[in-house]
């Protein structure tokens, strides 16, 4: 019998497909380029083919929706793909102005996340 996943995140949020810009702070390099997978007001998921591991100080810019958003980031956690890598990326101190773009994203494509739908993935019929 497969292995139940259990959601730990509260936050609700909104699962996407917005190209995420990655920057070193300290260079104001660009240091990848990721799909964001999912956005929360407190973080994101993304993934990329860019190793961040040498990178500790982060911002991100992504458009949502009409609005260029950028905000501070660290990798919480990390997860080695075939292609690539899996981030979890906590937000740092952001604008209230680009919270509140965030949440404007986040309610227009809102998602919710339950052991259901974890343990068994729809399937196409």
């Amino acid at each position: 019998m497969p292995e139940l996943l259990t959601e730990k995140r509260t936050e609700v949020r909104a699962i996407t497909d917005v190209a995420l810009e990655v920057f070193d702070m300290a260079t104001h390099e660009l240091v990848g380029v990721a799909r964001l997978l999912s956005l929360s007001p407190s973080g994101a998921c993304a993934e990329t083919t860019a190793d961040l591991s040498d990178h500790s100080n982060l911002f991100v810019r992504m458009l949502l929706g009409n609005h260029l958003v950028a905000a501070p980031v660290s990798a919480v956690w990390a997860r080695s793909l075939p292609r690539g890598f899996e981030y979890g990326f906590r937000f740092g101190p952001y604008s209230d102005e680009m919270q509140e773009i965030v949440k404007m994203f986040i309610q227009d494509n809102i998602s919710f996340y339950s052991e259901s739908n974890l343990a068994f993935p729809p399937t196409a019929g």
